[in-house]
């Protein structure tokens, strides 16, 4: 059975339980022809049953809901939304999407603030923002590994020059 036929058949059942009237026989006729055609059982179509299920979404001028949204599209493009209140976004999707989506959200998150942590460090250290040395921190492998990390990213940014900003606009 191809990915087509499945959305088929999901959007039919979805009509045959919401439906009203002769849609909904009709239907749910569709769909019981289609359940002998590809050997689909009741139980088979309640596992790929979806729910609405609401996720707390961050405020929308923030490059986190720019994030979030960037992890829902590429989990599915095809995911129906609603959107519940300001900070609540409703997520049409099995037990099992709901799961590894959530996991994909967890988990890119907790990447993401590591990384903007990285990029706060480098651009200070970049713009010579600093206001000392650290002479506490003992220079383990791992706080070596994160100042070369920190380097390396503070190579590819621009260092900006506030007297020279000065300087065009005068």
């Amino acid at each position: 059975m191809t990915d087509k036929e499945k959305e088929l058949i999901e959007k039919i059942n979805r009509l045959a339980k919401d439906g009203v009237g002769g849609e909904k026989i009709n239907a749910e006729k569709k769909l019981k022809a289609l359940m002998e055609k590809f050997g689909i059982t009741e139980e088979d179509l309640e596992s790929n049953r979806k729910y609405i299920y609401y996720y707390k979404v961050p405020n929308k001028n923030t490059i986190y809901y720019r994030l979030f949204i960037q992890i829902v599209a590429n989990f599915n493009n095809k995911i129906r939304t609603t959107a519940v209140e300001r900070h609540i976004m409703g997520i049409e999707l099995t037990p099992e999407e709901n799961i590894e989506l959530s996991a994909r959200i967890d988990f890119y998150f907790s990447c993401y603030k590591k990384d903007e942590e990285y990029f706060f460090r480098a651009f200070v250290h970049k713009n010579d923002l600093y206001s000392g040395v650290d002479t506490e921190t003992k220079a383990t492998e791992e706080v070596i590994n994160e100042m070369l990390k920190v380097m390396q990213i503070s190579e590819g940014l621009e260092k900006h020059n506030l007297a020279k900003q000065i300087e065009l606009k005068g």
